[in-house]
This record gives structure tokens, sequence and C-alpha cells, in this order.
């Protein structure tokens, strides 16, 4: 439920993210901080998740540096997917 929630709010007014045609973002929210892209990175890893093409489904953005702050959200999603895989991030 939480999730959905993020993924609406993430969604621009016309259901797609708010970038510019190049997987940048447009909007005027916060980038993620250092830290958070670590972890993003870091906990892709443990996993062996195909990071790029995961964010540019799930989040239009290009790379995790593209990341604004409500998308690093994701950390949580992603240490979820790893518990539900078997411990693994």
């Amino acid at each position: 439920m939480a999730r959905q929630a993020v993924e609406e709010e993430l969604q621009g007014q016309n259901g797609h993210p708010d970038t510019n045609g190049n997987g940048r973002h447009e909007s005027s929210a916060p980038r993620a901080t250092v830290a958070q892209l670590r972890a993003v990175r870091a906990i892709a890893d443990r996993q062996r998740l195909d990071l790029p093409s995961f964010l540019r489904e799930q989040y239009g953005a290009a790379s995790a540096d593209d990341l604004t702050l409500p998308q690093a959200r994701l950390i949580d999603d992603l240490k979820a997917r790893g518990a539900a895989a078997g411990g693994r991030g």
C-alpha cells in the first residue's frame, strides 16, 4: 500500500515520470543524498540487480544519480525485495 502511494506520487499528473526525455527530472524535488545513492548501489549489487534497467523501468531514471530524494525511498523496496528472495539484501 505504501509503495503504491509512493509510485503515484512519483508519477506525474499524466501518469508518467516527470522527465525531460533524457531521464533527467525537471521537478524541483531535492536530489537523493550521496549516502542514499551508495545504499541503493550496495543493495542492488548484493541482489545482483540490473540497477540501470530497474531504475529506468520503475522510475524513469537513466541512473541512480538522477533519483530525487522521494525516489530514493526505493531503498526500502530493495530491502524488501531482497528479504523476499531469501535474505540477500
